[in-house]
């Protein structure tokens, strides 16, 4: 079912490059379905890790309640992630496929994606990544 992933950032100027932090992030799974196949419901989930092996996230569009419609037999999904919060580095990932609430394909440890360097809070400062092993948005004021 599924037959490929594509990892991809967008830069200012919306070109493709690689995922960068703090950057507009795309995932595009490929997948082609059976012919005869009656299409209720269609969800993807992926799992990924870091390069220590320790779970960053899950993302799935069951969780999110992004239902994908009227799909096609084969065709591409498309994940936004519209500020990318993962540290600078190299991320395993595995990836699920369920249609009508049925577990179609399963692909552990799929592939490896690069997350590279950027400027997440404009300020060129990032914490380090032995305190934490991903980013947030956030602000910091004097209440009164």
């Amino acid at each position: 079912l599924i037959t490929n992933v594509l990892f991809q950032g967008r830069d200012k100027d919306n070109k493709v490059i690689r995922p960068r932090l703090g950057r507009l992030m795309e995932i595009i799974v490929s997948y082609e379905c059976k012919e005869d196949q009656i299409i209720d419901d269609f969800y993807f989930n992926l799992d990924i890790k870091d390069s220590f092996g320790n779970k960053s996230v899950s993302i799935g569009n069951l969780f999110s309640g992004n239902k994908l419609k009227n799909p096609h037999l084969k065709g591409n999904a498309l994940c936004i992630i519209p500020k990318c919060q993962l540290f600078p580095g190299e991320y395993i990932y595995t990836i699920s496929c369920f249609v009508n609430h049925q577990k179609s394909d399963k692909i552990y440890d799929a592939g490896v994606f690069t997350v590279e360097s950027g400027n997440y809070y404009n300020t060129g400062k990032l914490p380090s990544y032995k305190n934490c092993s991903f980013l947030l948005d956030y602000a910091w004021e004097i209440k009164k």
